[in-house]
């Protein structure tokens, strides 16, 4: 990593941590902070949302009538749902060449962050699917004004339907009165407005029709049709592909509902062919990877770091380390939810997502060995800058708890 010649971009799959990722970013790679921005970071740079370039070229262009030179243009690093890769090719992406086109004198570089597949698939079906989120966090802090505790699971008095339920009912009231409004002519400026897919939702309500059936529990996702039309192959985003015999794309635009086809269905598909692209694409053993042709076209942009949900203290540990950055007091944890979904889907459940995804696994298994790795090469680099004489102000970037010898008494 070279902060002078080198410009990253973080795509943010929804509901893997990349809101927190966000936050690190800006108080590390992106400092100094100039207002309410970052210098480092590019404007259009959005922790939850896609990235605009119109925003970002007004930036470049501020700076450029200023005097600065393109070379001297402070930014290294930029987030959003949008996807970079890739650059090259037929399927070459808006971001990718964006950024070809204004920042020339820059390398592409990637980083990202990956969850456990079904953990990843339960809390976007909860949080972005079916809003269960706030029916869990209303219900909950209705039991604590009764003086009951709070609950996350169904073994404890969970129930999602119930409140898949209520949120119909809050729903269908709310269309009855904009009915009343409507057909009385008054103007309830205090009612919520209700727009024309809630009231289609509410018109097959009032037909017997169960218009969030799906979101009544795992079980009844896993066997809803939404669950093929949004929620298989999710890693696709994450490299573009899961294999060589698969195009590159999928990743343009941030989807709030994914959409991929399955990738067990592409043409040269094993479990063994995407643990092996994994290692070769994710843990950057191939920089010969191109979306004009690998070993033809110019290389996509590599993954310089990654990151997994799961394993974030060790995740970050690694973050500093490569980017030589001030590990921060505290990692943000932002949209960190006090229930999280994952607690009421069961062994079964799971199962079956284990047996339906098994592309996603392969990448999920690969990306936690190359963590591994990496974890191992870390520490030893550091035990032998310590063997030479180094000390913990000489490396301030190995954070506390991330290596297990000392500096003195306190240990790093």
């Amino acid at each position: 990593w070279d902060p002078k010649r080198d410009f990253f971009h973080f795509h943010h799959l929804y509901k893997s941590g990349g809101t927190s990722m966000s936050g690190v970013i800006d108080k590390t790679i992106g400092l100094p902070r100039k207002g309410k921005n970052f210098e480092g970071v590019l404007p259009g740079s959005y922790p939850s949302g896609d990235f605009n370039h119109e925003e970002a070229l007004e930036d470049i262009n501020r700076l450029l009538k200023q005097g600065m030179k393109r070379e001297e243009l402070p930014y290294r690093a930029s987030y959003a749902h949008t996807g970079l890769r890739p650059v090259y090719g037929p399927e070459k992406t808006r971001t990718g060449e964006f950024f070809l086109k204004q920042l020339p004198h820059k390398r592409l570089r990637a980083i990202a962050m990956l969850r456990d597949p079904t953990d990843f698939r339960a809390s976007n079906h909860a949080m972005i699917m079916c809003g269960l989120n706030y029916e869990v966090n209303k219900w909950n802090n209705e039991r604590e004004q009764n003086g009951l505790e709070r609950v996350c699971s169904p073994r404890d008095g969970l129930n999602v339907s119930h409140l898949v339920d209520r949120k119909i009912q809050a729903l269908l009231e709310k269309c009855r009165k904009a009915d009343e409004a409507d057909a009385t002519s008054v103007n309830y400026i205090a009612q919520p407005t209700v727009n024309k897919y809630q009231r289609i939702q509410c018109k097959n309500e009032v037909e017997g029709i169960d218009t969030l059936k799906h979101c009544r529990s795992a079980a009844h996702l896993l066997a809803s049709p939404k669950y093929n039309k949004h929620y298989r192959s999710m890693f696709q985003g994450l490299m573009g592909r899961f294999h060589r015999g698969q195009h590159f794309g999928g990743t343009a635009y941030g989807r709030m509902n994914y959409g991929y086809s399955p990738a067990e269905e592409s043409e040269g598909y094993s479990v063994q062919a995407v643990e092996e692209y994994t290692l070769e694409d994710l843990g950057g053993l191939d920089v010969t990877i191109s979306g004009a042709g690998d070993g033809v076209g110019p290389p996509e942009p590599d993954f310089i770091w990654f990151g997994i949900t799961e394993r974030m203290q060790e995740s970050m540990c690694l973050f500093y380390f490569q980017f030589k950055a001030k590990p921060l007091k505290k990692t943000p944890d932002a949209r960190v939810q006090d229930c999280r979904p994952n607690s009421w889907w069961n062994e079964e459940d799971r199962n079956t997502v284990k047996e339906r995804e098994p592309a996603d696994y392969a990448v999920w298994r690969a990306a936690n060995a190359i963590m591994d790795v990496r974890l191992t090469k870390m520490k030893m680099e550091i035990h032998d800058r310590i063997i030479a004489g180094e000390t913990e102000e000489t490396m301030p970037y190995v954070q506390r708890g991330c290596y297990n010898e000392t500096f003195g008494s306190d240990g790093v």
